[in-house]
């Protein structure tokens, strides 16, 4: 219990609060829902990223994406991590939590105010043109849809009820593909993709609504405790997301200063691609923050256990999809996004080999914030945040030279920093889930990635099917060879094999 932070409400649970739990849904129910979606989310996610360069081309995907960045770290403020506050609220007392709901919608309507007088003062004072002033406009208006979203979320993750969130947005996000394609092929350009998005983000806040009305209505006044106490717990995690948000986007700031709008580009639908390939550790992540919270009061010895199987499989999951994804970077990325894009496989290529990292570096942040580690796991981003403005200025013009590919540079100093992260992050959050046996099993996983790349790479510009099958084969054989498969990851890659032929997540009764 010395993770625990004093004076925070989200943190202390009073006694009689357990009664006031509703039935929760297990941990491998609930990641069962999520993956399902997710598999569902990412084929959808696949046929944007394919139709979407096409039609808006390198400088429309960089332009929205600059808008879009801007967007996200003022979204930080919007939040003020008081969605992290909500769902350990909801989590350990949901009386308390179902109060925060309105509270929290009202102070982050308010922070979304402020942050677009600062957004417009900061458009006028760089000079951006006109195409990108009205992509901030429209993408304004996707921010306030999405605070609503994040909120509703947040208390449904709390509840440990998440097949509501996955099942909203596997209906909205199967609607907003067939109205983006529309979109798209009418002629709508940069500005009917932002539109598009905006009415993604509306269906999402209608059906997310409809379903927490099952569980009660959204109060709009003063929280329990007071406006005060409730920015105060939130502001720890506010920090922690304001870091989080200005590492993934400080690249393309900086890169925008460094290089033009074509290789900014690059770099955008390498970045987008790899984010819709970490869906496995943020599915595991919005099951596992919950859990961790009420377990880190409950049994702390349970935490270990769970960190220690979640890093396990997190790294297996990493290596297979990274080192797979560096195999095939540059074919798939003409297939999906023409030859101007090939140059964007380079940098898919780099962000592959740091795909594992990433993976562990959630987990661990998840810990960190889930116990009362927040300012540990931000004053270690933020040295991340300083060295990535570093190996930005140092490895962006110098790729820019050798490869005229200045974006390979803000991929490579992703491979330093979450290299950082990982070995600081297990030695001081997760010490007692890292020993001799889990060293062993990582150093087989990287030995199956090793034999997975050594068999597929002189295959990688054959037809795709090619080198991704043969990858495939002598991945799982060297799996199955090497023993590295625990029993828990057999049943519940059985069990998520089953769920997705049944048709992924339905949302059933509440009471069920």
């Amino acid at each position: 219990m010395s993770d625990h932070v004093a004076g925070d409400p989200a943190l202390s649970v009073p006694e009689q609060a357990v009664d006031q739990r509703p039935p929760r849904a297990s941990v491998a129910r609930n990641l069962l829902d999520v993956a399902s979606s997710q598999v569902v989310s990412f084929l959808l996610g696949l046929v944007a990223q394919i139709v979407q360069p096409r039609f808006v081309g390198p400088d429309g995907i960089g332009s929205i994406q600059l808008a879009f960045s801007i967007w996200l770290i003022a979204g930080t403020f919007i939040g003020f991590g008081t969605g992290s506050y909500l769902t350990l609220a909801m989590a350990r007392d949901h009386k308390h939590g179902r109060a925060l709901v309105g509270p929290v919608l009202l102070l982050r309507f308010a922070l979304f105010g402020i942050a677009s007088v600062g957004i417009a003062l900061y458009a006028w004072a760089v000079g951006y043109e006109t195409q990108i002033l009205w992509l901030l406009a429209i993408t304004g208006s996707t921010m306030l849809l999405t605070t609503v979203t994040e909120t509703l979320t947040a208390a449904f993750t709390g509840l440990e009820q998440l097949k509501y969130p996955a099942g909203a947005t596997i209906a909205a996000k199967f609607i907003y593909t067939i109205v983006m394609v529309v979109v798209l092929v009418a002629g709508g350009g940069v500005y009917g993709l932002a539109l598009a998005t905006s009415f993604n983000s509306a269906l999402t806040v209608a059906i997310l609504y409809l379903f927490y009305r099952r569980y009660g209505r959204i109060t709009f006044g003063r929280p329990p405790e007071g406006f005060r106490l409730l920015v105060r717990g939130s502001v720890g995690f506010l920090i922690a997301g304001a870091v989080i948000v200005v590492y993934l986007q400080i690249d393309m700031v900086a890169m925008s200063l460094l290089v033009d709008e074509e290789q900014l580009g690059w770099y955008t639908v390498a970045d987008v691609l790899m984010s819709s390939l970490l869906f496995i550790p943020s599915m595991l992540m919005s099951v596992l923050f919950p859990v961790i919270g009420r377990l880190h009061v409950e049994d702390t010895g349970a935490v270990d256990v769970m960190m220690r199987r979640a890093l396990s499989t997190l790294a297996l999951a990493g290596v297979a999809v990274g080192f797979g994804a560096a195999v095939v970077a540059e074919p798939f990325a003409v297939l999906l996004y023409g030859e101007r894009f090939r140059e964007a496989g380079d940098v898919l290529a780099v962000l592959g080999i740091a795909a594992p990292l990433m993976f562990l570096t959630m987990l661990l942040g998840t810990r960190a914030q889930a116990t009362g580690r927040k300012r540990f796991w931000t004053t270690l981003m933020t040295l991340a945040i300083v060295l990535s403005i570093v190996f930005d200025i140092i490895f962006v013009p110098l790729m820019d030279r050798l490869a005229d590919n200045g974006a390979i540079g803000g991929a490579l100093g992703y491979v330093v920093t979450e290299s950082m992260m990982v070995v600081v992050g297990i030695w001081k959050i997760a010490p007692r889930s890292w020993d001799r046996g889990a060293a062993l099993r990582l150093a087989k996983i990287g030995l199956a990635g090793g034999l997975m790349v050594i068999a597929a790479w002189p295959l990688r510009m054959m037809f795709l099917p090619i080198p991704i099958a043969v990858g495939a084969t002598v991945f799982i054989g060297a799996v199955l060879v090497l023993r590295i498969l625990t029993p828990d990851e057999k049943q519940m890659l059985q069990r998520l094999v089953a769920k997705v032929r049944r048709g992924g997540p339905a949302v059933e009764n509440v009471n069920t």
